[in-house]
């Protein structure tokens, strides 16, 4: 899995066809979450659509990924969402 998502067509058609995520999936994490809510942690964002929703409600959101052609390509985030490229291991 680590490989996938190299190819800059596979990267743009990842970021289009991707479904986004309900509100409501967001609002549980949040309800489960301690009253300090300070950081959200999106593990394999690919084009971040989880980050961008994450950011409006933690203080701050570190998005990673194994692909940095996927980080490069992800749309511009909100201050308080933070993109990393991590090893795949």
């Amino acid at each position: 899995m680590a490989d996938l998502y190299r190819n800059p067509e596979q990267v743009k058609g990842y970021a289009s066809y991707r479904p986004n995520y309900p509100s409501e999936l967001f609002n549980f994490i949040y309800s489960k979450t301690t009253s300090r809510r300070q950081l959200a942690w999106d593990v394999a964002t690919g084009s971040g659509q989880a980050a961008i929703s994450l950011s409006s409600l933690f203080d701050a959101v570190v998005a990673t990924d194994s692909s940095p052609e996927q980080i490069s390509q992800a749309p511009t985030h909100p201050p308080n969402v933070r993109s990393l490229v991590t090893p795949p291991s």
